[in-house]
């Protein structure tokens, strides 16, 4: 990699957020002759920008059409770009870049740190998808582990995943309540600002925390409609308000 393309990819990776580093990349990859990733980018803010300001039909209908084409010819040379890096999966392009990983996490292992932050050398990471899922319930401290991780307050966003095969519980086990204890507790600074749940199999018991304890300083949360009755939603809407959601 040249040294110009090194330096726009650590201005665009300090800024994820930021669409102009982005803009400037493609331009780059214009006047290099990388046509196709420069056309990426720009449809795929063009799309995102488009949300809000009303731009015609006519004109997010040809940005969509130009995203499928594009990736659908190059997405896998792209992906090769990328390091295989221990139990990480990379996600989809957005806004011309991967933005989110998923690692499977089944313990929190001594070289997790180091591995893990490699991460962040390749991509303008916004999401981590942290996948429990498993033969065995995850521990408490497993959690513990993820939580307690420098890295993770880079990213915007946290999703948890913990489902694991019925047959290893005992008749009215709930080891993911015990498992999520960790993220009631847990002293969050300013990221991730938002923690989504809807991939885990919750009863009403994971959040009694929230719902009779005092509120610590919690990232907005996302849960699935599922996971709760209708008496549970009602108590958890009135304590967060639109620091809660369910989809």
């Amino acid at each position: 990699m040249e040294a110009d393309e090194r330096a726009l990819l650590d201005a665009i990776i300090a800024e994820p957020d930021e669409d102009t580093p982005r803009l400037v990349y493609a331009d780059w990859l214009d006047e290099h002759s990388r046509h196709e990733r420069a056309e990426l980018i720009r449809a795929q803010i063009g799309l995102l920008r488009s949300k809000d300001d009303g731009a015609a039909i006519q004109q997010r209908n040809a940005w969509q059409a130009c995203v499928r084409v594009l990736l659908r010819a190059h997405s896998e040379r792209w992906r090769k770009e990328l390091p295989k890096v221990p139990r990480a999966r990379w996600g989809p392009f957005e806004r011309g870049m991967v933005e989110s990983v998923t690692l499977a996490i089944n313990s929190w292992y001594s070289d997790a740190d180091q591995v893990f932050m490699s991460l962040f050398g390749h991509a303008p990471l916004r999401t981590l998808r942290a996948d429990f899922s498993g033969f065995s319930p995850p521990t408490p401290g497993t959690c513990a582990g993820l939580l307690g991780w420098k890295g993770l307050r880079r990213f915007v966003e946290l999703r948890v995943a913990v489902q694991f095969h019925p047959f290893n519980l005992r008749s009215g086990e709930d080891p993911i309540s015990v498992f999520l204890a960790p993220l009631w507790t847990h002293a969050w600074a300013d990221r991730p600002q938002v923690i989504d749940l809807r991939e885990c199999d919750l009863r009403d018991d994971a959040v009694q925390p929230l719902m009779a304890g005092p509120l610590h300083r919690l990232p907005a949360l996302v849960f699935a409609q599922r996971s709760f009755g209708e008496s549970v939603r009602a108590v958890l809407t009135a304590r967060l308000g639109h620091g809660v959601r369910f989809v």
